[in-house]
């Protein structure tokens, strides 16, 4: 499985967000909050999860596959 700084990484390309900013907000959570939890690699499943499902994301790739 990917490390959440590389999961973040590529949901702000798939979604064209530029800022971790954003997408940190996208899935309910402040941008401190969420800086801490990539630092400590703590992915938070269950946003991340309902995020994919809302935007019609494949979960299995991007938490094991490229997205190129």
């Amino acid at each position: 499985m990917k490390s959440m700084r590389r999961i973040i990484d590529e949901l702000k390309e798939m979604m064209g967000i530029s800022h971790t900013k954003y997408l940190a907000e996208d899935l309910g959570f402040s941008y401190k909050t969420f800086r801490n939890r990539s630092t400590r690699n703590s992915i938070p499943f269950k946003q991340i999860l309902d995020y994919c499902k809302d935007k019609d994301i494949d979960v299995m790739k991007l938490l094991y596959g490229g997205v190129k």
